[in-house]
């Protein structure tokens, strides 16, 4: 089998790795697999919405997906444009999601009302 042939089956099989990774973060579990979040102490970790997490990496991973699928789309078409826009797009969604996790405070725990009663 020729490099020719070989290419379309590794775009999809990639593709339909970095899809089903998406819904399994979707989930709300996979914790395991965002960066930063696994390597914290445990005691950090209590601190952050593990579910929230995974939902906000499992759609920022399905949209670098969506970027991917485009990607290898305009490669195995030969349209290089579509392959810049692609790539743009990946750069521009992986960046933005990235900062936007790491610096908000939507992820932490809110502290509970009733906790605070004396």
């Amino acid at each position: 089998m020729s490099i020719e042939g070989i290419l379309p089956i590794f775009y999809i099989l990639t593709a339909a790795a970095f899809l089903a990774l998406s819904l399994y973060l979707l989930t709300g579990r996979g914790g395991f697999l965002i960066a930063g979040y696994n390597t914290l102490p445990k005691t950090q970790k209590e601190k952050y919405d593990e579910k929230a997490l995974c939902k906000a990496a499992g759609s920022l991973l399905l949209l670098i997906t969506a970027t991917l699928a485009v990607l290898f789309y305009g490669i195995y078409a030969q349209n290089s444009f579509l392959c810049y826009i692609a790539a743009a797009g990946m750069i521009i969604l992986t960046a933005g999601g990235i900062i936007y996790m790491s610096k908000t405070d939507k992820f932490l725990k809110k502290p509970c009302a009733s906790s605070n009663r004396k």
